[in-house]
């Protein structure tokens, strides 16, 4: 499998895939984002590949770190039946070198529920799919956090700080 990579280009504000990487002799690094053009390293926010796809039958596409998924479930108990919606966060862990999903439930690993989530957005581009959070307070503290920090710092406080009160 060869690695993928996109990146988030900070001052477009867009989402792209990574064609190449090339460093200078001084050690700046860039990012070939089209034949022609190379963007460096540090005006992106660059995002590796998981390897695995969506739920999404034909039409999957590769999850990608800060995909934020569709996990939703039906919850089950003795009083009857209810569907949980819930949009979690794909994440990778340097300390047990693997693939996560946190967001409002305790975090799972990517490989656990892959195959009925399906990617919605990412952080950079849709950051108003967290936003729909139901908690009023959750969603004062994201919004304000999105309006003071970048997409992967708010969203980073709220994994820890607002979901899991």
């Amino acid at each position: 499998m060869k690695p993928a990579y996109r990146a988030w280009l900070k001052g477009d504000k867009k989402m792209v895939l990574v064609l190449g990487w090339m460093s200078t002799a001084e050690g700046k690094g860039f990012i070939q984002v089209a034949p022609d053009r190379w963007i460096p390293v540090e005006d992106c926010v660059v995002m590796a590949g998981t390897g695995v796809r969506d739920a999404k039958g034909e039409l999957s596409e590769e999850i990608f770190e800060g995909d934020i998924l569709d996990t939703s479930y039906e919850d089950a108990d003795e009083s009857g039946t209810e569907w949980i919606e819930s949009h979690d966060v794909v994440k990778y862990s340097h300390e047990y070198a693997w693939w996560y999903i946190a967001g409002s439930r305790e975090d799972y690993p990517l490989s656990e529920l892959v195959s009925k989530a399906i990617v919605i957005g990412n952080i950079y581009a849709n950051p108003e799919i967290l936003a729909k959070i139901k908690d009023p307070d959750d969603r004062k503290a994201l919004e304000q956090e999105l309006k003071e920090n970048s997409p992967e710092d708010a969203f980073e406080y709220f994994l820890n700080f607002g979901a899991r009160k």
